[in-house]
């Protein structure tokens, strides 16, 4: 065997260990929305809250609130909730499974996921995701890829546990897609849960850069790369000791960086959010906005899916 065919072996066998997890898998054109169901009487709602839901102050247990919410997210095209999720014992495991409950009544094409928000180091991590596949991974209604069951990090939950170490020690296959860019083989995917503090009214070209470059680094480190779109953003009703305002103008902004992250490719699309009153991000049907973002969000979920 001659110098130049050695080395060409060598090459082969470098890019083959380098392939993606999800070379051989097939990645759908999936959009989602973060979605919380942590409202209830007296709870959540006297935190505040920018816009007006037309559902008013709702309790998030309710079946028939829940099948509107399902209703509208089919309308927009929304493929999956992923569900603000703070632990076993916290009122957001009860309303899961709640939702869970309701879309196997109803038969919904939405499906669900969990957004881990926090844990407790690495033994927390592993019990809270153990638990979530015995009592929710079965279903299906819970959203899977290649039959695994996925599972969203938020930044907190990330700094709070040895992610590697945790996948090691989980039983069975999961999905585990991070909040923030990460090369960790711990994680499969990448998105940004909110990308507001990136968005400049005098200069949208920033976020096109941003969602250009996320999806390059996913692609060089094999990673599912999920681009996050807001319709704007305001937390300064729940006292926030320095708010952070993003203007809607209108519904340019939406529109705007909904075409963006479909021009930059990306293998998702995640809105910010269905329904996080507190921080003016909803695209929930408001008195302020009546079902214009749902009707938006219908007609760039399309496009979104179509394109190659």
């Amino acid at each position: 065997m001659t110098t130049r065919e050695i080395i060409i072996i060598l090459l082969l066998f470098l890019l083959s260990i380098n392939i993606s997890l999800f070379s051989s898998v097939s990645v759908p054109k999936y959009v989602f929305a973060f979605y919380y169901p942590w409202y209830g009487p007296g709870i959540h709602w006297p935190e505040g809250r920018t816009d007006t839901p037309i559902l008013g102050e709702y309790d998030s247990w309710d079946p028939k609130i829940i099948e509107q919410h399902l209703i509208w997210a089919e309308k927009a095209g929304i493929d999956v909730f992923i569900c603000s999720w703070w632990g076993r014992s916290d009122y957001t495991d009860e309303a899961f499974s709640i939702v869970l409950a309701q879309i196997e009544k109803l038969d919904s094409k939405v499906k669900i996921c969990p957004y881990i928000e926090q844990v407790n180091g690495d033994d927390s991590a592993v019990e809270e995701i153990e638990y979530i596949l015995k009592n929710y991974g079965y279903s299906k209604a819970f959203f899977k890829l290649e039959n695994k069951p996925v599972i969203f990090v938020y930044s907190r939950a990330m700094k709070q546990a040895n992610w590697q170490a945790v996948k090691n020690r989980i039983k069975g296959e999961i999905i585990l897609i991070a909040d923030g860019k990460t090369n960790s083989n711990a994680f499969e995917g990448i998105h940004e849960y909110n990308p507001a503090r990136l968005v400049d009214a005098n200069n949208l070209s920033m976020i096109k850069a941003y969602y250009e470059g996320l999806v390059s680094f996913c692609r060089v480190n094999n990673k599912i790369c999920a681009l996050t779109v807001i319709p704007g953003y305001d937390d300064s009703h729940i006292r926030r000791p320095k708010p952070l305002i993003v203007d809607r103008m209108g519904t340019k902004l939406y529109s705007t960086l909904w075409k963006y992250a479909i021009n930059s490719n990306p293998n998702w699309i995640i809105i910010t959010s269905f329904n996080e009153w507190h921080e003016g991000s909803e695209i929930e049907p408001s008195e302020e906005y009546g079902d214009t973002y749902i009707n938006l969000t219908k007609e760039y979920s399309l496009k979104f899916k179509e394109t190659k």
